[in-house]
Order: structure tokens, then sequence, then C-alpha cells
């Protein structure tokens, strides 16, 4: 029962943490969140049972991609008036996730 709860916890925290990835404008917001999003799939990789899953995840991905992301960001020095306008994401966001949703249903 407890192994469940973790679970949708973890899912559902890697599933928010990707929308926010999304939809966020500053780049280094977005690595942030995909930090989290990272580690939420490595506790789900702990909780399925795959112990080297978990690590490759958390040594490789979170620690070795998004630091070599993170230095990029940082050394590109991407000022905010230089971001493009985007003002139908949130639009475009929520029609995609209309799209997918009832295929996801199929694989549930």
């Amino acid at each position: 029962m407890l192994s469940s709860i973790i679970f949708i916890i973890l899912a559902t925290l890697a599933l928010i943490s990707a929308l926010v990835m999304i939809y966020v404008k500053q780049p280094i917001n977005a690595a942030l969140s995909f930090i989290v999003t990272l580690l939420s799939i490595a506790g789900l990789f702990a909780l399925l049972g795959g112990g080297f899953l978990f690590l490759v995840q958390i040594i490789i991905y979170a620690g070795a991609i998004i630091a070599l992301i993170l230095f990029i960001i940082m050394f590109l020095n991407i000022k905010e008036e230089n971001l493009p306008h985007e003002p139908y994401k949130l639009r475009w966001l929520t029609a995609m996730t209309l799209l997918v949703m009832p295929f996801s249903a199929i694989l549930i």
C-alpha cells in the first residue's frame, strides 16, 4: 500500500515538473525543473527494483548531463529580452495534452 502511494506521488511529481519545464520562460528554471523530473524518475526506478537504472539516472543524467546543460545556460548568459515571445504557448500545451490523453487512456 505504501509503495503505491509513493509511486503515485513520484509519478505526479514527474508529470508536473515536466509540464513546468515546458511552460516556464527562463532556461535556468526549465533546467532545474528537468532535474526534479529526472530525480523523480530515478525514484520510480528505485521503487520498481531497478537499482542499476536508479544509479545511472542519478549519476549520469542528473549529475553529468544536467551540469553540462546548466554550464551552457550560464555561459551563454541569455537575457530575458532575447528570449522569444510565445503568446500561444499555454494553448498549444493544452491542445497537445488533450490530443494525447485518449491515447494514454488506451495504454492504461
